[in-house]
């Protein structure tokens, strides 16, 4: 998958996330393309799921808006996510056939975007120990998250998170991920380069 490469001028990632579970990666695609009309740029966003879960749901007929149930306000009639509506969801649709294979050592193939998939896919998450719940930590969740959002990837849920620049945008991101299904929402700042381990 292509990466770009940012520089000072069009470095769009920071430290602040919205964090959220899905159940499976069309409702993340959704809630992918809601980001992206408001704004937030596909090298913002970081996916994670078990590679077999993502094959099964791409292979599942009909549109993707039949697949995720929205039991609050439309999203149509939410002016902060805009219409979305079939598999005609703008610059996301194909984003999960781009995403990167990595193999996490005990749980096996798993598909990933953004910096989540730097990060497993450099030698330093070869070497830790704690499974999904290490790679959590080293990317920069805090401890609590990262024991439970690894519990709901080792079944079959997936995980998105978005990285924004500022408090509102990271506000913002929180409530397009709940507006879209979005469980176990959370908002933190990613330690990142800090020696986290499981205890």
């Amino acid at each position: 998958m292509p990466v770009d490469v940012l520089t000072p001028e069009n470095n769009v990632l920071g430290n602040l996330m919205a964090a959220a579970i899905f159940e499976n990666s069309r409702q993340a695609e959704i809630a992918v393309s809601a980001l992206q009309q408001a704004g937030f740029d596909l090298r913002q966003v970081s996916f994670m799921q078990r590679k077999g879960e993502v094959l099964a749901e791409l292979e599942k007929p009909g549109p993707v808006s039949e697949l995720v149930p929205v039991d609050e306000q439309p999203l149509a009639e939410n002016p902060a996510v805009g219409a979305i509506s079939g598999m005609a969801i703008g610059g996301a649709t194909g984003w999960l056939v781009g995403l990167a294979l990595v193999t996490i050592p005990g749980l096996g193939p798993f598909l990933a975007a953004g910096t989540m998939a730097t990060l497993l896919g450099s030698a330093a998450v070869g070497a830790a120990a704690g499974g999904i719940g290490g790679a959590l930590l080293l990317w920069g969740a805090p401890e609590d998250m990262a024991h439970h959002y690894s519990s709901q990837l080792v079944g079959r849920r997936c995980m998105l998170a978005v990285e924004a620049d500022t408090t509102a945008r990271q506000n913002q991101a929180a409530d397009l991920l709940v507006r879209t299904g979005g469980k176990d929402v959370r908002t933190f700042t990613r330690q990142v380069g800090e020696a986290n381990s499981l205890t």
